[in-house]
């Protein structure tokens, strides 16, 4: 798993790639999956393969629905495709599971809906 977040951070991807899914497909530990799964998710925005970037994010929203960090990706997805109202739903659901950034975007641009509040 480590090595693969090192490929990441080293933007060799296609390495990065290759341990990431070895770990997410045969690892038991729920937070090891979790993580591997979004970091290829990362990477596959960062490379602008929105649409694989948003399989990875759903399919994780699966297994765990209270990902803030997926809504959060995914709203980054849909504000770059121009997807208003998809960004919305999904930067207002990362909000409301605290995600810090989330919250901070709703409040720079005045979304409505409910906000916790920042600690």
């Amino acid at each position: 798993f480590f090595m693969g977040l090192i490929y990441k951070e080293l933007k060799d991807y296609n390495s990065a790639r290759k341990m990431l899914s070895i770990v997410s497909k045969a690892e038991t530990d729920n937070n090891v999956k979790t993580a591997a799964l979004l970091a290829l998710g990362n990477i596959e925005f960062f490379e602008n393969n929105l649409e694989k970037a948003e399989e990875f994010f759903k399919k994780l929203l699966e297994t765990n629905p209270n990902c803030g960090d997926c809504y959060y990706n995914l709203s980054k997805i849909y504000r770059k495709q121009h997807k208003i109202k998809e960004y919305n739903y999904y930067i207002k659901k990362a909000a409301d599971l605290q995600h810090k950034l989330a919250q901070v975007k709703m409040r720079k641009f005045n979304l409505p809906g409910k906000t916790r509040k920042i600690q």
